[in-house]
């Protein structure tokens, strides 16, 4: 059985937190936050949202053809 969990919540609400407890050592993440990180550094610019939704969409529908679990 393949397991997804799509978290939700405002920011700083602890979904990354959760997120990798649910993922353990197995799991993959995928957080839009993710392609804001430069460098290491968190660059949050709004005009990009929209395009980073759709390659972390991008990025989960290729890890569901994968049948990678949990997601």
């Amino acid at each position: 059985m393949k397991i997804v969990y799509i978290l939700r919540g405002v920011p700083g609400s602890g979904k990354s937190t959760r997120a990798a407890l649910f993922a353990g050592t197995s799991g993959i993440i995928h957080s839009t936050d993710s392609y804001f990180y430069k460098n290491g550094e968190y660059l949050y610019d709004p005009s990009k949202l929209g395009e980073y939704h759709d390659k972390n969409y991008e990025a989960f529908c290729i890890s569901l053809s994968k049948g990678i679990s949990p997601l």
